[in-house]
C-alpha cells in the first residue's frame, strides 16, 4: 500500500506523466480506471485494460470490446499497453470461443512460431485459458521473455514443450517429466491469429 501523505502528493501533483503512471498502476491493482480514481467518471468496476465502445451498425448499436496489447510482465503482473489496442465486434469472441475481458493482443517478439506466425505477427491471447489442452498453442513467460509454445501431454504423463518453427536446432523441443513443475508460466491460450 501507500501512505496517506503519498496519496495526497499524487492528488496535488501537476506532473501529468508521473500522475498517469502512478494512477494507472493503482487503478490496475484496484481493478478500476484512472478516470474513476481521479474524477469519479465512468464505471468503478471497469478494468483499466478493458473498454467498451458503442458502435452503430446496420443492426443497431452494439457494444464492441476494446482489447489492449500485452506489453510484458512487471512485478509478476501482466502489463497492458493502453496505446496499442484493437476493437472487436460481439460475434468475434463467440466465433473464436474466448472471453474478451480476459483477452489481450500480443505482437510476437521472436520466430519460435514461424513460418506460420513469424516475428511481428499479431495474435489474441486469452489469459483466462491457462489449463493445458493437448497440442494447443500458448503464450508463456520463459527465461524472462514472452513467447509462444505448443504444449503436448504425452502418454507417460510427461509434457512436451514445442516451437512450431521447424528449425529444431535453434528451437528444440523440451520434455518435462511427470510430476515436475513447468519451467515457465502459462500466460494464456492463443485464440486467434490476426494477420499473415
Amino acid at each position: 500500500g501507500i501512505t496517506q501523505s503519498t496519496w495526497a502528493l499524487l492528488e496535488k501533483s501537476t506532473d501529468p506523466e508521473r500522475n498517469s503512471k502512478f494512477l494507472a498502476q493503482i487503478a490496475r491493482t484496484l481493478k478500476t480506471t484512472p478516470e474513476w480514481l481521479r474524477f469519479g467518471i465512468g464505471d468503478p468496476e471497469q478494468r483499466i485494460d478493458v473498454a467498451i465502445m458503442k458502435v452503430e451498425t446496420p443492426n443497431g448499436v452494439e457494444a464492441w470490446q476494446m482489447i489492449f496489447a500485452l506489453e510484458g510482465i512487471e512485478d509478476g503482473e501482466l502489463k497492458a499497453n493502453p496505446n496499442k489496442s484493437m476493437t472487436i465486434p460481439p460475434w468475434f469472441a463467440a466465433h473464436f470461443k474466448f472471453d474478451p475481458v480476459s483477452t489481450m493482443l500480443y505482437e510476437l517478439g521472436d520466430n519460435a512460431s514461424a513460418p506460420d506466425r513469424p516475428k511481428g505477427s499479431l495474435v489474441l491471447i486469452d489469459t483466462g485459458q491457462t489449463t493445458i489442452q493437448d497440442a494447443d498453442l500458448y503464450c508463456v513467460h520463459i527465461n524472462n521473455t514472452l513467447t509462444l509454445r505448443r504444449i503436448f501431454k504425452e502418454l507417460d504423463d510427461s509434457i512436451r514443450i514445442a516451437c512450431d518453427n521447424p528449425a529444431k536446432n535453434i528451437f528444440p523441443d523440451r520434455m518435462v517429466p511427470p510430476g515436475v513443475a513447468l519451467p515457465f508460466k502459462i500466460i494464456g491460450k492463443v485464440v486467434a491469429k490476426l494477420d499473415g
